[in-house]
């Protein structure tokens, strides 16, 4: 390939400079076939034809002709110069590919002979059926079972190898091994520069004998018994990317593969008599963009959106939200609620999020806010403004600025604003204002810091939370900002009754973990909302032929 490369660099610069010179010929031919003067040597009226030159005569007899050509030479050697040291940088570059598959292959097969050595899998999962150990140690037994069972990738894509036995299957899946043995090392180097020293040393989730000692099934997902799945088709009206990712490839493979029903999402108008429901985002849609009539009477009009009514106001309108069969939004009332959690990180992983020991926290409270005005803002910036007056609060934002964030380093940013929130033990989640069950990913970033969010925002935002205790609601505080700097500050100089707002990662319960799983797959930046309205749509209406 690189000889190959090679010759024909010279071909093209010998090709060019052939080139040059014949078109300098043909330019040139004409002027030199006439004599060079009208009479010359031979004499006024003399027919004789002068004497023909060679062509090279002709070509370099003018000067400029001859400096052209050189400029044209130098430059095509100059490009054959460039050719060839991009012919070595690519040489370098395969042998440097050659060398990081050569690692990749040692690597893999030490990790093959480290985990063929060790005693085999027993036919019983153990320890796992009946408590969940650390993350890492689970992580590991998935990536074990992968390499022993050959086992390539999701089971739901590449199916379960020579994983035969059902106790085995039903541990990978009571464990998300899909997720854990394929691309739990790809987030585990991602957020590993962000992760701080933990003051527990393992996760233990307690059973539940009412459970079987596994994990319960969630209704809206493949339970991959091999039973039929009905497909339902969702036809998505108006302009969603940029705000959802509903339309992603991934986001459709998954839908389709890994919900309870055969979950089709398309943006295709021509399917609107088939489909068994029509979404509209009210962020972008308008009154007037809908279907002169519904494909047929059982189909169901759906309206969706992640913004607060002051960001999308077509949600204000009764006229608008009274034309649709289902309303999703953050409001827990909705036929189908959707949620701002972060999707990236399982229930058990908020768990086992690593908390910087109490007596190595900064005794005072944190915030960043770059919102100063919009969306109610100006209120929370005032609240907090007072608060300042009776406690110690490092602002990292743009607004109430007083405190530079630490260098990044190879952290994202919101890993290098995590890491600084595990830094304090209070941090100040504040919503911009504060609208019913309306709750942004701000109390959840505290959480998987590992410090305490002190919470300004939805009454309810228990609903939505590992456990009551995990936050300090300041509405829990009616006598205003004093009242509450009292009990952080009391609190925050109290070990015992600071970390019981932490107790809530010791030894939970199954069907507590489980319970807040289904809050972060209701969150609308994963594939599982799209299984939750195909679930419903089949619950809804009657299966088409």
């Amino acid at each position: 390939m690189l000889a190959f490369t090679m010759k024909n660099s010279e071909a093209v610069v010998a090709l060019v400079v052939g080139a040059v010179i014949f078109s300098a010929t043909k330019l040139y031919s004409f002027s030199f076939s006439l004599p060079s003067t009208p009479h010359g040597d031979r004499g006024a009226g003399s027919t004789e034809a002068p004497p023909m030159r060679s062509i090279s005569e002709r070509l370099w007899h003018l000067p400029s002709t001859e400096k052209i050509l050189r400029r044209e030479i130098d430059m095509m050697l100059r490009q054959k110069e460039v050719l060839e040291l991009s012919v070595q940088e690519l040489k370098l570059s395969h042998e440097r590919a050659a060398r990081h598959k050569a690692l990749a292959i040692a690597k893999n097969m030490i990790e093959h002979k480290m985990v063929v050595s060790q005693p085999p899998l027993s036919t019983e999962p153990g320890p796992l059926s009946s408590a969940f150990p650390s993350a890492a140690a689970t992580e590991l037994w998935c990536r074990r079972a992968a390499l022993t069972f050959s086992i390539l990738g999701p089971v739901a894509s590449t199916g379960w190898g020579g994983m035969n036995e059902a106790t085995y299957r039903d541990a990978w899946t009571a464990h998300s091994c899909d997720f854990k043995a394929f691309r739990a090392q790809t987030n585990a180097q991602q957020h590993a520069s962000a992760r701080v020293p933990s003051m527990s040393t393992s996760l233990t989730i307690q059973p539940e004998r009412a459970m079987g000692g596994h994990r319960r099934a969630f209704g809206y997902l493949n339970d991959h018994s091999g039973q039929p799945r009905r497909k339902v088709t969702v036809l998505v009206w108006n302009k969603i990317r940029g705000f959802l990712d509903w339309l992603r490839p991934d986001f459709i493979k998954d839908a389709r593969e890994k919900c309870s029903t055969e979950c089709i999402f398309s943006e295709n108008r021509k399917e609107l008599r088939s489909a068994d429901g029509v979404l509209f985002h009210a962020k972008t849609h308008s009154m007037n963009d809908f279907p002169p009539r519904k494909g047929h009477p059982d189909q169901k009009y759906m309206m969706v959106s992640l913004e607060q009514p002051a960001y999308a106001p077509l949600m204000k309108s009764k006229k608008y939200l009274d034309k649709f069969d289902y309303i999703m939004t953050y409001d827990l009332d909705s036929t189908i609620p959707i949620i701002t959690i972060h999707p990236h990180y399982t229930s058990e992983e908020y768990y086992h999020a690593p908390v910087v020991p109490w007596d190595k926290k900064k005794d005072a409270a944190v915030v960043f806010i770059s919102n100063c005005k919009n969306a109610g803002a100006e209120t929370r910036l005032r609240y907090i403004e007072k608060l300042m007056d009776h406690m110690e609060i490092h602002s990292y934002g743009r607004c109430l600025k007083n405190k530079d964030e630490p260098p990044r380093g190879k952290r994202s940013l919101n890993e290098n604003k995590r890491f600084v929130l595990s830094q304090y033990k209070w941090y100040l989640a504040f919503e911009n204002s504060v609208i019913k069950d309306y709750v942004s990913e701000k109390v959840y970033d505290g959480m998987l810091a590992g410090t305490v969010p002190v919470y300004s925002g939805a009454l309810n935002v228990d609903k939505l939370l590992p456990n009551p205790a995990s936050v300090v609601k300041v509405s829990d505080f009616p006598d205003g900002p004093k009242q509450l700097a009292e009990y952080l500050i009391r609190v925050g100089k109290d070990r015992d009754k600071y970390e019981a707002h932490l107790s809530w990662k010791k030894g939970p319960l199954k069907s507590e973990v489980d319970a807040f799983q289904e809050v972060i797959d209701a969150t609308g930046y994963k594939y599982t909302s799209l299984c939750r309205i195909c679930q419903k749509l089949s619950q809804d209406t009657p299966k088409r032929a």
